[in-house]
């Protein structure tokens, strides 16, 4: 039987919270490897260099770097409300993009990344370094 500690919140819990902090990174892992293969995809889809084809890199980029935004995340175990204001609202605006795309386009792999961004974003709001709790201090 294993104890659980009382003074810490069980906000980062769907087992504990490595469990969250394992999915979450999962999640993450497989977005980057998405855009990964969206990059190395660019010279076969496009022929040439050209504007469309940087705008097709250029979103591959943009979900590996979210992807290592999150990354960043999730290893620092120090809880900050501007870096996890500006992680969610990352995730929130990309989720934005991605799910316009996907209206637009269609196709299998867009509603691919909109649902692995769905995850990011979701995991992004529930999950927080240090615990998901706040030490009190005592008063002086």
């Amino acid at each position: 039987m294993r104890l659980r500690n009382p003074k810490v919140s069980r906000r980062n819990s769907l087992n504990g919270e490595g469990d969250m902090k394992t999915v979450y990174l999962t999640v993450v892992l497989l977005f980057i490897l998405l855009f990964a293969v969206h990059i190395v995809l660019t010279p076969r889809i496009y022929a040439s260099l050209s504007v469309p084809a940087m705008w097709f890199a250029g979103t591959g980029l943009m979900g590996v770097f979210l992807g290592l935004l999150n990354i960043a995340y999730i290893r620092d175990g120090s809880p900050d409300g501007m870096k996890t204001v500006m992680v969610i609202a990352s995730n929130v605006v990309a989720l934005a993009f991605f799910l316009l795309g996907a209206l637009l386009l269609g196709e299998v792999q867009a509603w691919i990344a909109v649902t692995l961004c769905t995850g990011q974003m979701a995991f992004s709001f529930l999950y927080r370094p240090g615990g998901g709790y706040r030490k009190e201090v005592e008063p002086t």
